[in-house]
């Protein structure tokens, strides 16, 4: 037995967003995969050529070819199968090879489309079933409907049962996150800048700004800072000192939100 990796030229819009994402994206991804014509590109045909050449080094970073090389198939794809034991390593691996060659990742065996093709490295992603590395710009306006989804299904409007943090990693304690709250039908969203006394938040009115506050902090747009009626979040004390405590981060009032 082998667990499937597929590595995948993503297709594209006319704005260079990848097009194999949200639902159904595994089942357009497998019809890829399985067409009966191999359609290679230049990339995938030396990424196939370089991994197959250092096979036999490959177990040393605890990667285990299970045919002992890689194969490409179908539609733009690249097939890598590894045993069992080595699942984790080689996600780790491959995540990395797919976000620096702007290619896509799924899991053939899982049925589930990883990368789409866009990932930025400088910013992880948080939701309540997320958490990678990364962000795709062209995956939040998905996972922002996932999040509304989640709470208006959770039916208690003061519980994060979902949320999307998205956090600059070249400085510490520095993110932007958000909820929904299904009550009023607004958006609470905060920033922190390097620490608890620089937290803040507000509240907005629709789905589409909340898009556009998260594209804007993944290219650093200091004038988000200035966009919105941005309050002082005040914490309480006794949460303040369980969050340095145990590393944790908190919402509005005191609750875990990630």
């Amino acid at each position: 037995m082998s667990y499937d990796f597929i590595l995948f030229e993503p297709d594209r819009d006319d704005s260079g967003a990848p097009r194999i994402l949200g639902d159904g994206a595994w089942l357009r991804l497998r019809l890829r995969r399985d067409a009966a014509e191999i359609t290679p590109t230049r990339k995938l045909e030396k990424l196939r050529d370089e991994i197959n050449a250092h096979a036999t080094f490959l177990p040393r970073e605890g990667i285990e070819l299970a045919d002992g090389v890689v194969r490409l198939r179908g539609d733009r794809c690249l097939q890598v199968s590894v045993t069992d034991d080595s699942i984790q390593d080689t996600a780790v691996w491959l995540a990395t090879l797919a976000t620096d060659q702007d290619l896509g990742l799924a899991t053939a065996t899982d049925r589930e489309v990883l990368l789409v093709g866009d990932e930025i490295r400088d910013f992880s992603t948080e939701t309540a079933e997320l958490d990678q590395p990364v962000v795709s710009p062209a995956r939040i306006p998905l996972l922002l409907a996932e999040v509304q989804a989640a709470q208006e299904d959770s039916g208690d409007g003061d519980f994060a049962a979902d949320f999307l943090i998205v956090s600059d990693l070249s400085a510490p304690e520095t993110y932007l996150q958000t909820t929904y709250r299904p009550e009023d039908g607004s958006w609470q969203l905060e920033y922190r800048d390097g620490s608890v006394a620089k937290h803040f938040h507000t509240r907005v009115g629709g789905r589409a700004e909340v898009e556009d506050a998260f594209a804007r902090w993944i290219t650093r747009d200091r004038s988000l800072k200035k966009e919105f009626d941005w309050k002082h979040l005040d914490i309480p004390e006794a949460a303040i000192e369980y969050e340095t405590s145990a590393g944790h981060d908190l919402g509005e009032d005191g609750r875990h939100s990630r």
